[in-house]
């Protein structure tokens, strides 16, 4: 996550506020309830976006899922409903913006006392609040049918991400829904853990001898773990550096369920305002507008594993010029060393990890790797790296 913005004069005397007042400041700067959805401009294509997805099915109940992965944390319950927006206070300026969302630091209160090894007091939380606007262009839509379209959007995130219990994976500790949001102003929201180290590419930033490697390997576990989920195998669809967080320990935990979907066969519809991808890093097939699946996320995490070793990501010299990279993609082309020098790394390490990312970047996607098949290769890697 990036870093927090600093308080406006007017913030600085109440630096927290309740989920209550949040709305009641929001409603009085649009008396309609609508808010503003700030605008991305012509490069929204390259910019991180949050539940871009439109949702096919809500799903009846919501279960856990066990895992019989070593990583796995069986232990953790269900995400608690928050029914009182008083349990949470937040920063009054969001850290991070997207299509459909705002996402605040703020503390929580939980009424159950939280998750096993949580303390039982104020926990320090990323509240990610929906924005109603965000779910259209059309401002004149019937506020309800927006509200309804909203309430899918989240039932979708909490039925993906209420069963990703595993040390690499972001837990959701807990939720509001929308139902009462007309009458108390209480927008839909979800609470995760607010990580210090933030994400990854500021983590490497602030900690150049940081092993890029193995933090690189557990977030193809955490990815492992969502491809290899039985019956449904999930996909990310939105895998960068900035959706792999660190945690307070220093490990990587993958987070931003709202471009994920269950592959169960049901399609499902990309929104035309929103685009649910970041362009330097997705598959030839996402960018051409097909629904993504596993293999997908393989070729981002490829990308992904480029510019944190390289500190330079693919096509970096396009990166606002969204019909180049669709023509690079398209075409087959993919990063050289030449234009991402590695010195961290031996030559024998360098040859097996160029053939790792070129076969990830396979535009056929059923040519590229698992994600186990990478972690065994970037394990190899690592080894030649440390000249075992």
């Amino acid at each position: 996550m990036s870093s927090l913005p600093s308080s406006s004069a007017d913030s600085s005397e109440n630096p927290t506020i309740t989920v209550e007042r949040f709305q009641q400041m929001r409603l009085s700067e649009h008396p309609s309830g609508r808010t503003a959805s700030p605008s991305l401009g012509a490069n929204a294509s390259l910019m991180p976006t949050i539940s871009p997805l439109q949702p096919s099915h809500t799903g009846s109940s919501i279960t856990s899922a066990i895992s019989t992965d070593s990583l796995a944390d069986n232990s953790v319950p269900e995400a608690e409903e928050i029914k009182d927006g008083h349990t949470i206070q937040l920063e009054p300026k969001p850290f991070a913006s997207g299509g459909y969302a705002d996402v605040h630091r703020g503390t929580w209160t939980p009424a159950s006392g939280g998750r096993p090894g949580s303390p039982a007091g104020p926990i320090q939380v990323a509240v990610k609040i929906l924005r109603v606007s965000g779910l259209a262009e059309d401002m004149t839509t019937d506020y309800g049918k927006q509200l309804s379209r909203m309430d899918k959007h989240l039932a979708r995130e909490m039925h993906t991400w209420q069963k990703l219990h595993h040390k690499r994976i972001t837990p959701l500790f807990g939720y509001m829904g929308s139902k009462n949001t007309v009458i108390s102003g209480e927008r839909p929201l979800l609470v995760s853990p607010y990580y210090r180290n933030k994400n990854l590419r500021i983590y490497l930033h602030n900690n150049p001898n940081a092993d890029v490697l193995a933090l690189l390997y557990q977030a193809a576990e955490g990815l492992e773990y969502l491809h290899s989920r039985r019956p449904f195998p999930i996909a990310h669809l939105d895998i960068k550096a900035e959706n792999i967080l660190i945690t307070d320990e220093d490990e990587a935990s993958i987070c931003d369920f709202g471009v994920a979907r269950v592959l169960d066969n049901i399609s499902t519809g990309w929104t035309t305002s929103s685009p649910a991808f970041t362009a330097v890093f997705a598959s030839p097939e996402v960018l051409r507008g097909d629904n993504g699946q596993t293999s997908a996320d393989v070729y981002s995490f490829s990308s992904l594993i480029l510019e944190a070793l390289s500190g330079r990501f693919p096509w970096y010299k396009f990166k606002n010029n969204l019909f180049k990279i669709m023509q690079l993609a398209e075409s087959g082309t993919t990063p050289i060393p030449e234009d991402h020098p590695i010195p961290s790394l031996s030559a024998p390490a360098l040859v097996v990890l160029w053939e790792l990312l070129h076969n990830c970047w396979k535009k056929e996607p059923t040519e590229r790797p698992t994600m186990g098949q990478v972690m065994i290769q970037l394990q190899e890697v690592r080894k030649l790296a440390r000249g075992e």
